[in-house]
């Protein structure tokens, strides 16, 4: 089985580049086959809209928090913690900056992102239901440093 193959001329600052030859060298593989793996380990999960649900656990969560009470909804409308937020701007930026993470990196990174949905999404039910309660909810929705 033949598998399909696109072509595409990519243009590396010469330090990403330097990076990837003495790995390449080291492994004794090429330049193209290190950053081909890089690429697969960063391919993005594929998504469907029209069957792309939240987990079932998550769901639960979301529909149960309408029997908790105030004071529980106040902690679940935090955003998610400044240790994890710090860990993850740090791996984005190394990202951006250097064009590739480890596999490491890429696996702390996604586990990162997904508690970061999971919060976000169980934070905005928590504040909505505090808004639909008559609760003031202005202090949560002000961003840090302004």
């Amino acid at each position: 089985m033949t598998e399909n193959l696109t072509t595409v001329t990519l243009n590396l600052p010469n330090q990403v580049y330097e990076s990837f030859k003495r790995k390449a060298d080291q492994s004794q593989r090429s330049v193209e086959d290190e950053l081909l793996a890089v690429v697969i380990a960063q391919k993005p999960e594929p998504v469907n809209s029209e069957t792309e649900v939240l987990p079932a656990e998550l769901m639960k969560k979301l529909e149960a928090m309408e029997l908790l009470d105030d004071e529980t909804l106040w902690r679940a409308a935090r955003p998610l913690s400044a240790k994890r937020a710090t860990q993850l701007s740090k791996l984005n930026d190394k990202h951006q900056r250097e064009g590739f993470l480890s596999p490491t990196e890429v696996g702390q990174q996604k586990e990162l992102v997904r508690e970061y949905e999971r919060v976000m999404m169980v934070r905005a039910k928590a504040l909505a239901l505090l808004k639909q309660r008559g609760l003031d909810i202005s202090e949560l929705l002000k961003i840090k440093g302004r």
